[in-house]
């Protein structure tokens, strides 16, 4: 939508649409609440090895770059708060049902980590104001009882993920609105937002047969069509992949 490409081009990200309204005092009752005190409706815990086990469950994860004017409040610490990670549980449903077509609850969202980790952040000063950017990573995989229904988020979310990135980025946002000035302004590599779990399971098994030089599995996973020259495009825990 036009408004929304403006708003994000003057820096107001995908839900203020002036200056005036990014800057709004906020009206909550947790308004500027310690991110630390700051508790969510309830408590996202890592997903069981059982559920992460499951190989045609596609596989995400979200580098969410947001930006916090001033420095009375850490946007590192709001990053890493309970509330960050209910809030992108809560959002991500939301948005690949919006764009896939598809039946996502919350609960269908397995979080792959102990907590949401910081990949970057700075504070530069604009003339006279200081502002905070930070880059979070979330890793999760997303339960989806037929493998069928999982192609088909994965490679619709791939085709359209300038959608759901906006999507996404402004149903996050709304979460925090009246509780902090907080912009959420982009998806950093947002090819990475959900990816096929069996392909990149049968391509890590491919490796990991190669390496011990298990000719038997290997023969067998070349027999599938298993790519041979695959390439980690991610491995859920590291640093470097979230940043490629």
């Amino acid at each position: 939508m036009p408004e929304i490409l403006g708003s994000r081009e003057a820096g107001l990200g995908r839900v203020s649409k002036n200056a005036t309204e990014l800057l709004r005092p906020p009206t909550g009752e947790l308004a500027n609440k310690d991110p630390i005190e700051l508790k969510p409706p309830y408590r996202v815990k890592q997903a069981s090895a059982e559920d992460l086990a499951v190989e045609h469950h596609p596989v995400g994860i979200l580098t969410v770059r947001i930006r916090v004017p001033g420095g009375e409040i850490a946007a590192e610490d709001i990053a890493k708060g309970e509330y960050m990670k209910w809030a992108l549980v809560e959002s991500l449903p939301a948005s690949i049902c919006r764009i896939a077509g598809i039946t996502v609850r919350a609960r269908d969202i397995l979080f792959c980590m102990d907590e949401v980790r910081t990949l970057d952040s700075h504070m530069p000063f604009m003339g006279d104001n200081l502002w905070q950017f930070v880059d979070l990573c979330f890793e999760y995989k997303l339960r989806v009882p037929k493998y069928a229904d999982a192609q088909k988020a994965v490679q619709l979310v791939f085709n359209r993920m300038v959608d759901f990135e906006a999507h996404f980025c402004r149903t996050l946002e709304s979460k925090f609105r009246d509780i902090y000035h907080l912009t959420v302004l982009s998806l950093v590599n947002k090819r990475f937002a959900l990816m096929d779990g069996r392909t990149m399971a049968q391509e890590t098994a491919l490796f990991k047969a190669s390496l011990n030089s298990d000719v038997e599995a290997v023969s067998a996973l070349i027999a599938k069509r298993v790519d041979v020259n695959a390439f980690p495009r991610v491995a859920l825990g590291r640093r470097s992949v979230a940043q490629a």
